[in-house]
């Protein structure tokens, strides 16, 4: 139900602002502090750990790229070694 208010602008306004104010429900200060205390901690907790993860696992596979590149340079001479080119041609 809407209220009619008259009077000047000002006047319609604030009384506006007030019935505003006072119609809206709003939940105690207290139940407010306890779902804020409630709710930030794991979305901050959740976000931290979508970016340790993320890190974790650009270093886990650029350490696993480096290890293999090691282990692809060093055998490579043993490779050459081995492939014998007289065998390789019919």
């Amino acid at each position: 139900m809407r209220a009619r208010i008259s009077g000047n602008k000002s006047q319609r306004a604030r009384a506006l602002n007030h019935h505003w104010r006072h119609t809206r429900s709003r939940a105690p200060v207290r139940l407010r502090m306890t779902l804020w205390n409630v709710a930030a901690p794991p979305l901050i907790l959740g976000a931290l750990g979508g970016v340790m993860r993320y890190k974790l696992q650009g270093d886990r596979f650029a350490t696993v790229d480096r290890i293999l590149a090691e282990r692809a340079h060093a055998e490579r001479p043993i490779a050459e070694q081995c492939s014998d080119p007289k065998r390789d041609k019919p």
